[in-house]
């Protein structure tokens, strides 16, 4: 019998990010689409946006250092060397969506930037 199959949102996002924005564009960018559970950088651990989007989902948030992230790096479709320059990793929001899925997770949903945020969503293999 095959595992049923587990799809993750990554996201990351500047301080500026208003939780209930966040919420929102979550909605829009993941409609048609489940989500069990979050992924992000832990420097967002406690983060009002991370809060609201673990309650408006309730689904568990997982959390990565910059250099787990960036294990993700040759699979990643929007790296960015900008961000890696910055924090250590090439991207976030694609990479935790990545490793929270699992060894064999592919993209469903590549980064989609906002001003304020950046979304991807992997589904386990």
């Amino acid at each position: 019998m095959r595992p049923l199959l587990m799809a993750v949102l990554g996201i990351g996002f500047s301080s500026a990010a208003k939780p209930a924005e966040v919420v929102e564009l979550v909605r829009n960018v993941t409609a048609g689409h489940q989500i069990d559970g979050i992924a992000t950088i832990a420097s967002k651990r406690g983060s009002a946006v991370i809060s609201a989007l673990a309650a408006a989902f309730k689904v568990p948030v997982f959390f990565y250092e910059a250099s787990e992230l960036e294990t993700m790096a040759t699979r990643l479709k929007n790296p960015s060397d900008q961000l890696f320059k910055r924090i250590g990793c090439h991207g976030v929001a694609e990479a935790a969506a990545l490793l929270a899925a699992g060894k064999h997770a592919v993209l469903i949903v590549e980064k989609v930037s906002f001003a304020n945020a950046t979304f991807a969503l992997a589904q386990t293999g």
